[in-house]
């Protein structure tokens, strides 16, 4: 990231004057896998005791299945 803005601030005509950089931190990540028999499998991904902040991939986010 620290490359980038790097990047960014020496060429200022590489980045249109109107975009917008916005950073997401999840809360948490859904997925759902399908079934024949429409038994479908929701897996929902919430972080660790150190919340989303001390996020540093999906490792941090242990799985639930439902």
């Amino acid at each position: 990231m620290e490359a980038s803005l790097t990047q960014i601030k020496n060429e200022p005509d590489l980045v249109a004057p109107g975009w917008t950089l916005y950073s997401v931190r999840p809360e948490s990540v859904e997925f759902w896998q399908g079934d024949k028999q429409r038994r479908h499998t929701r897996l929902v991904y919430l972080p660790s005791t150190g919340g989303p902040s001390s996020c540093c991939g999906l490792d941090s986010y242990p799985i639930h299945k439902y």
